[in-house]
Order: C-alpha cells, then sequence, then structure tokens
C-alpha cells in the first residue's frame, strides 16, 4: 500500500537542524488556497503539508538523494465529533503523477522541471479518517541532484482532482518550500558526513539496493558506533533479511543509546519502541530458547516481568534509570517450567530492566 510504505520513508527521512530523527509528526500549516467544485465550505476539505527530507528550508547538496514528502489531513481532523464519512481522495485519468504536481520555481520566477520518481502505486485512491493522513513521496536520485544547476528554488505541490470521477472534487496547493542548490562542502564535518552516509542508505533502502544500504550503515558504524539511527537502521535491514536475532540486537542498542544521549528527553523513540517489540514477538513466536527474552507490562501498581528460563539456571532482576548503574531488585530467582513471572514495583522515574545469570 502506498501510504503504509510511505509512512515508513518518512520516519527514516525526518531530520531538524542537522539531526537525524526517528519519528513522524502531522504539522497544521497556514496559507493555504482552496477551490472545491462539488463540497460545501463547511464540509471537510484536504490541508497539504509539503517538505523536502522534512524540511520546509533547507540545504540540498549535489550527489545526495532527496525525499520529498507529502502528507494530506482533513480539515476536521480534530473535531469532536465520531460519525464523519471516509474522507475519499481519487486520482483522474493520469493517476496521482497527473493528480498531484510539482511546482519548482527558480530565484526570478522561471518554472522549471526536476526528475523527480513517485514512490509508490500510481493509481490507488486514499480514504482518510479522522487522525489520519495519507502520504505521498518523491525521490530525486544522487546522480540526477548533480545536474541541477545552483540556486535558490521555491517548491509546491497541487491536489488537482477537477477531472476525477469521485471523492472530493477541487484543487489545492500547499506552501512553496525553499531550497538552495549547491556543492557540498569540503572537507565535510563528522555530523555532514554522517547526515550524507544515512541518506544514501535510506535512498539505496527503499530503492531496492539493501546490499549497498548494509555498506552506507555499516560505514557509519565504523565511525560512530552509537549513532541511533544508522542503529535502528541496521534492524531494519536485518529483519527485511529475515534475520531477527540481529534486528532484536541492533534495535535494543539504538534503544540504549537513545537513553543515554538523551537521558531527559520527554519525546519517547515511539517507532523504534514499536520495532524492537516486533523483533521480540518474531523471536518469541520462532521458538528461541537459546537467547533470554524479557518482557514486562504495567498491572496497577506493579510491573509484571516475564522471561524464558532454562530449568538448571539461577537468575537475578536489576533495574536501572540511566542503562549505566544497575541495581539488584530480586535474586536467587529459578523454576522448574520453561519461564519464569515475578513482579516489581512501580517506580517514580523510567527505569529499565534486565535479568541476568
Amino acid at each position: 500500500m502506498l501510504r503504509q510504505a510511505l509512512h515508513s520513508i518518512t520516519q527514516l527521512a525526518h531530520v531538524s537542524a542537522g539531526r537525524l530523527r526517528v519519528g513522524i509528526a502531522v504539522v497544521f500549516v497556514s496559507g493555504m488556497s482552496f477551490q472545491a467544485a462539488t463540497h460545501a465550505a463547511t464540509e471537510a476539505q484536504p490541508h497539504l503539508t509539503f517538505g523536502a527530507n522534512g524540511q520546509t528550508q533547507l540545504a540540498v547538496f549535489r550527489g545526495w538523494p532527496v525525499l520529498f514528502t507529502l502528507e494530506i489531513i482533513r480539515s476536521d481532523s480534530f473535531q469532536t465529533a465520531t460519525n464523519a464519512e471516509p474522507f475519499l481522495i481519487v486520482p483522474g485519468p493520469r493517476g496521482w503523477p497527473g493528480s498531484i504536481l510539482l511546482g519548482v520555481k527558480t530565484g526570478d520566477g522561471s518554472e522549471v522541471t526536476w526528475p523527480t520518481h513517485l514512490v509508490g502505486d500510481e493509481q490507488e485512491a486514499v480514504s482518510i479518517g479522522r487522525r489520519e493522513a495519507a502520504e505521498f513521496g518523491w525521490w530525486l536520485h544522487p546522480a540526477e541532484t548533480t545536474t541541477l544547476p545552483a540556486g535558490d528554488y521555491q517548491i509546491s505541490a497541487e491536489l488537482n482532482t477537477l477531472d476525477s470521477g469521485d471523492g472530493w472534487i477541487g484543487k489545492t496547493n500547499s506552501p512553496a518550500i525553499l531550497v538552495r542548490v549547491e556543492d557540498e562542502p569540503a572537507p565535510l564535518t563528522p555530523e555532514l558526513h554522517a547526515e550524507k552516509l544515512l541518506r544514501l542508505a535510506y535512498h539505496a533502502f527503499w530503492t531496492g539496493q539493501t546490499n549497498d544500504a548494509a555498506s552506507f550503515v555499516n560505514e557509519l558504524l565504523v565511525e560512530q558506533p552509537t549513532n541511533v539511527v544508522a542503529l535502528s537502521m541496521q534492524g531494519d535491514l536485518a529483519a527485511l533479511s529475515g534475520n531477527h536475532a540481529e534486528a532484536l540486537v541492533a534495535r535494543g542498542r539504538a534503544l540504549r543509546e537513545f537513553y543515554l544521549q538523551n537521558p531527559d528527553s520527554d519525546e519517547l523513540p515511539t517507532t523504534l519502541i514499536q520495532q524492537h517489540r516486533a523483533s521480540l514477538i518474531e523471536m518469541l513466536s520462532a521458538g528461541t530458547s537459546d537467547r533470554t527474552i524479557l518482557t514486562a507490562r504495567l498491572e496497577g501498581q506493579e510491573v509484571i516481568l516475564e522471561w524464558n528460563a532454562a530449568a538448571s539456571e539461577i537468575y537475578r532482576v536489576e533495574a536501572s534509570n540511566d542503562f549505566q548503574n544497575w541495581t539488584v531488585l530480586q535474586q536467587g530467582l529459578s523454576t522448574s517450567a520453561s519461564s519464569i513471572q515475578t513482579r516489581v514495583p512501580v517506580s517514580a522515574r523510567s527505569q529499565f530492566f534486565r535479568v541476568a545469570r
């Protein structure tokens, strides 16, 4: 599905102030114009958010890939009513390439064409529920950015369904984003070099060149072994190849490094947590017995911990607030069954648990 594929891509591609982030956000924007042909003004309308590499103002270095993303939400997304019908958008006869147009203008207002490539199904209609977004993306490949003339550009997206036979009929534009095309600085700083390798890895990953993606990720991890995004992508590549044990380790390391590097962050790495859990479920489903897998769930004011256990082993439970200093909570735990379950009280601070033998 187009939206599912783009959700994964935009999770990887978001950048803020030169720092790659795992996560995706739906953002309200102003300055949009609407031309609705068949709908009253009080009915839901599409709201467009457009960006490049997750930003609305950025420098594009020649020879680097670029991912343009468009998110469409409905204007009544966060109203309290819950009985709204799905908001349907159907492309016209030429598919999405004819219904969503990217407009590129130079600094003097001249219109130019860039060779962008739509990701996903070119004909699939989208149905948008409350608090949902339809997501589209276009790649500009590294070889193509190399040929772009240096300079300043304004780029916007236009949704035009005036020739569609169903769903919302109308035309609307996103606000323009500002892009400056230039040569990459020489030499690259470690931060920019890491960003370049990650962008090349993302591009290779989502264009089916997984071996190249792994090479870029491994090169970065040699230089920066605690890079959270690289560790997370290492897990993605392992999961794609069916190596769920390696994916679990890589995603676990990524989570650990996130909390070590952001001890006071209020932002949870939700996507990474979900991916780690998915790897854990895959391992449990496969009946893995040579690795201790700890699960936790909250019940009232207690945390229930459970893990697979060997009858001849004695275990202890430890807890930490920072992944560095560990306190023994329970010890001398054993079982004649295949697993152990125990309870620990909820702490006032965030806690991480591990099981040791």
